[in-house]
């Protein structure tokens, strides 16, 4: 039993509502769209990695009738974005304990072969107790794929998408690397990296030209006064690095994480 309550936002294919679910009125999240298909198999897919607790947790696939459908799950709490947006720029030690959550979530989607195809602040929802996230998790998987079904073709958000991606090239799980990338450059900044990821945007240029790093871009666009680490930098370049074969693993982010922490 599901109660569509109201709607909080919507998309190019879906609109998402907060509701109640089954008879002790669980508050859940439902995500409504006219593509059986599509949900059906973001369902499906959401399914096989549910159980970690980076990851949102599904309830159930509804069919309201003939031409609407639905993924039921949990309220995971407010977009990390929002909470960017209301605290301003985020310390270093904060930021590491984010990315611990934030890339363990990752990896266990790549350990299952799967790829998010669509990191975002807007993506990763949080809980916060006396100004400590208790929960962070990753939403929105209809983007997502196997592996096994990558084609190259330009796919997920623009600012954050991969010059791989961006260049229909082969591609890999690391695009959500790159992309995780972008999320952390924007709690430091609160302002994308680049406005696309192509020779055409002059900071792009410089940076793959490499006569531009992050910490200089960071300091000739950000007002933040926070202090951030070479150690810290060295991460966003790792995670930020054009060469695709090159770019770090998320399993490698996890371990320079532990260290820092």
């Amino acid at each position: 039993i599901v109660e569509v309550i109201e709607l909080i936002g919507s998309g190019s294919f879906s609109k998402v509502f907060t509701g109640k679910f089954n008879s002790n009125n669980v508050n859940c999240i439902v995500k409504c769209t006219n593509e059986e298909h599509s949900a059906s198999k973001e369902y499906h897919l959401m399914k096989c990695v549910e159980s970690h607790e980076n990851i949102i947790q599904v309830f159930t696939f509804v069919k309201f009738d003939s031409h609407n459908f639905g993924i039921v799950m949990e309220n995971g709490g407010v977009e990390l974005l929002h909470i960017l947006n209301i605290q301003g720029f985020f310390d270093e030690m904060k930021i590491y304990k984010l990315l611990i959550e934030m890339t363990n979530g990752i990896s266990y989607l790549h350990q299952h072969n799967i790829v998010h195809r669509d990191i975002k602040l807007e993506n990763c929802v949080v809980t916060i107790e006396n100004d400590n996230f208790t929960s962070v998790k990753w939403i929105d998987f209809g983007l997502a794929c196997f592996c096994t079904e990558i084609k190259p073709h330009r796919v997920g958000s623009l600012h954050y998408m991969a010059p791989e991606v961006w260049n229909n090239d082969t591609y890999d799980e690391r695009i959500d690397i790159w992309s995780l990338g972008i999320c952390t450059f924007c709690m430091i900044s609160r302002r994308h990296l680049f406005e696309v990821p192509d020779l055409c945007d002059e900071t792009f240029r410089q940076f793959r030209n490499e006569s531009l790093k992050i910490h200089q871009i960071f300091q000739n666009y950000s007002s933040n006064n926070l202090h951030y680490s070479s150690n810290f930098f060295q991460l966003l370049e790792f995670m930020l690095t054009y060469e695709k074969d090159m770019r770090t693993w998320s399993i490698q982010i996890q371990t320079f994480l532990s260290r820092s922490i």
